[in-house]
């Protein structure tokens, strides 16, 4: 009886724990744990768990980044998938579902310390100041897998992507409507499918980047294009 007794109470305890980390003090706590005990910041208002879907965790209002740097990610939703993975990778994920907010991508950042087999973005934001092709796109759908990201390479270098966005500015040119697909692998770009709408007409490609940064154009066609620039090509 005493050890039933013992049991009984453990496992109340876990289930108070449980319910209390749902809490916004909960949420509070986790992260200023691990705001502390890392070279991270997190915040977020709310965990939420459901054992009729036990293998999610969902956060809300999610604000994460380089502790004394701008956030890298802030979402109003981040949907977890949880795997048993996670016993032996704990930062490693099933899925990562990215909802309604902004990923900022730094020069000399440290590379984001999680990974997934399925990195999906509904309605985001994605601002990159640095690189070759510095982008600001608007409304951003799409996913990545798997999702293993490295020091300025958010992408990661052996991964498969299809990403739309409703805007885009590249260098300066505004672009709506735009579908990329492609893969990355062994610090090699493939587009597969290049696609959107620039200057009253449209484009649509396909091209490959070799290590040394060397471009292959396989098809490239312009409709209707009215696009006037200071640049000279090679500024292109």
């Amino acid at each position: 009886k005493i050890l039933l007794s013992l049991l009984l109470l453990v496992l109340l305890a876990i289930v108070v724990i449980y319910l209390l980390l749902q809490t916004r003090p909960g949420a509070r706590w986790i992260s200023d744990t691990i705001s502390a005990n890392s070279a991270w910041h997190l915040t977020f208002s709310k965990m939420e768990h459901n054992f009729s879907d036990p293998a999610h965790l969902i956060l809300n209002d999610v604000s994460f980044g380089e502790r004394d740097r701008p956030a890298t990610l802030t979402a109003k939703k981040v949907d977890l998938g949880l795997s048993v993975v996670q016993f032996t990778e704990p930062l490693h994920f099933a899925s990562i579902w990215l909802e309604q907010g902004s990923l900022t991508l730094a020069e000399h950042s440290r590379p984001v310390p999680l990974s997934a087999n399925r990195l999906q973005l509904n309605k985001m934001a994605v601002n990159r100041a640095y690189g070759e092709f510095p982008i600001t796109a608007q409304g951003v759908d799409g996913g990545v897998m798997p999702w293993k990201p490295a020091a300025n390479d958010f992408i990661g270098n052996d991964a498969r992507f299809q990403l739309s966005a409703a805007s885009l500015n590249v260098k300066g040119i505004p672009v709506t409507n735009l579908l990329l697909q492609g893969r990355t692998n062994n610090k090699q770009l493939a587009i597969d499918n290049f696609g959107a709408d620039v200057a009253l007409g449209s484009i649509t490609a396909s091209a490959q980047r070799d290590a040394q940064n060397n471009w292959q154009v396989a098809s490239l066609r312009l409709n209707s294009i009215r696009l006037q620039s200071q640049l000279s090509l090679n500024d292109f």
